[in-house]
């Protein structure tokens, strides 16, 4: 197999992430949703910043130009990974892990609406499955709360206009880059901790370091190398199809969260109409190629 290096680390860091969802839940209410999505940025951004220099020298000097960038692309991480903690908080893994999964739907659509790209019968047709099983979950007849499901539905819609708009901007960036988006990130949430609280930092304080350190920065440093030869459109089917499981086996393994026949069936559907479509969006591959290192949650 070529680039093994490379496809183990797309492979660790997807199981990395899939570890969210069981790290939030164990931390619990000891810290508000808010605040733990801003410690986890904070968290990961802070060790990236730390330990990129011996990689990249040159990373703290930003181009004037890509200041807009980084603010905006730090908002809308902000208002994705706070809202993918604030849904894992009210609801299960299984049901946001499968739901926030669809947003390469939204990116579909959003690409359609703005970005002016047509949609072939082929992505209509991956649309479709990834409806069908939206509709067969039926999230709120399972009993998934009304807000967790608006909630992961949002998240799912923000993470796709972050993906959208960097693609309109159109520009090529280092893989460093993600730490200046972090740390605007880290900027927009920095309010949380004083409205909410600042929790029981010490009581969590492990779990809390691993949210930060392996599922965000490493997470996004095995991204980064592994982008440079494996694929966009491989990574990003290669994480559809390995993050939302890990994350749901976790769960069951260490929540013991139960799935129903509903959940199983459906959430295939959706992570393989998900898969046909990033297969399928040939325009967004040499994109995605550039951009990928920001998308996990």
């Amino acid at each position: 197999m070529k680039h093994k290096k490379e496809m183990y680390a797309i492979i660790i860091a997807s199981v990395l992430t899939g570890l969210v969802g069981l790290l939030v839940k164990l931390i619990g209410t000891e810290i508000h949703p808010l605040t733990l999505a801003f410690y986890r940025i904070a968290v990961g951004g802070l060790f990236l910043a730390i330990a990129l220099p011996s990689f990249d020298p040159d990373f703290h000097k930003p181009r004037k130009g890509d200041i807009k960038l980084f603010a905006v692309a730090g908002l809308l991480l902000a208002a994705s990974l706070s809202s993918f903690v604030f849904a894992l908080s009210i609801s299960s893994v299984s049901e946001v892990m499968l739901i926030t999964s669809t947003y390469i739907f939204f990116v579909a659509i959003f690409a359609s609406l703005f970005l002016k790209e047509k949609l072939k019968h082929k992505h209509i047709l991956a649309l479709i499955l990834i409806l069908i099983g939206m509709f067969i979950i039926n999230p709120i007849s399972s009993g998934m709360s009304i807000l967790g499901l608006i909630i992961a539905l949002t998240n799912a819609m923000i993470h796709a206009g972050l993906l959208v708009y960097m693609k309109y901007e159109g520009k090529r960036h280092k893989s460093s880059a993600i730490v200046w988006i972090l740390l605007c990130a880290t900027l927009f949430l920095l309010p949380a901790p004083f409205i909410f609280g600042f929790g029981n930092i010490i009581k969590v304080l492990p779990l809390l370091l691993v949210l930060g350190i392996v599922s965000t920065a490493v997470t996004y440093t095995l991204l980064s190398f592994g982008l440079r030869k494996i694929s966009a459109d491989s990574v990003a089917i290669l994480q559809l199809s390995i993050t939302p499981i890990t994350a749901i086996l976790l769960a069951i393994i260490f929540l013991q969260e139960r799935l129903s026949d509903r959940t199983v069936i459906g959430g295939t559907f959706i992570l393989l109409g998900g898969i046909s479509l990033i297969y399928s969006l040939a325009k967004f591959k040499s994109f995605l190629q550039e951009r990928l290192h920001v998308a996990p949650h």
